[in-house]
């Protein structure tokens, strides 16, 4: 294998790499990586190690610097401004996580609209809320009480 071929595979390896920092997806990496895998075995195969060990550690250097960038310097760069979403969603702006006024259901009795197996909707307060039990199956129209809310997960077992 020629210097022009071994220098030909592991340039357009790293070309690879690069595009593969703008269009993401595996394809373009993987094969980058193959051809200079590739040009560093080619080196090895005809001119020996002499050349091969310097020229795989000049690559893994070059490896290291090229993920440097993409980790520290891509980011603040015109085009990954471009690329990256910078806007912020805050609750002032209208943006909320999760619904408020679950917490204020601890304590509440209801009925249950649907078999509660493990989960199900209740009644509770005339409103239909997405429920599960502490672990017992519940019949639809039984009594249940709302025994804790964590997040968006509202727990309740029968009254019965």
């Amino acid at each position: 294998m020629s210097a022009i071929a071994i220098g030909g595979l592991i340039g357009i390896g790293f070309l690879l790499a690069i595009i593969e920092i703008f269009l993401p997806g595996g394809i373009f990496g993987l094969i980058g990586t193959v051809m200079i895998l590739s040009g560093i075995i080619g080196a090895a195969m005809t001119y020996g190690g002499s050349v091969a060990l310097p020229l795989g550690f000049g690559c893994l250097v070059a490896a290291v610097i090229l993920f440097a960038f993409w980790i520290n310097i891509f980011p603040t760069s015109w085009i990954g401004r471009k690329i990256n979403l910078q806007a912020e969603v805050t609750r002032a702006d209208g943006y909320i996580s999760q619904p408020k006024g679950l917490e204020d259901l601890v304590g509440k009795t209801g009925v249950a609209a649907t078999d509660l197996r493990p989960a199900g909707v209740a009644l509770i307060d005339q409103k239909r809320v997405d429920v599960v039990t502490e672990g017992m199956f519940v019949d639809k129209g039984s009594s249940i009480i709302v025994a804790s809310v964590d997040s968006n997960r509202v727990v309740v077992r029968s009254t019965a």
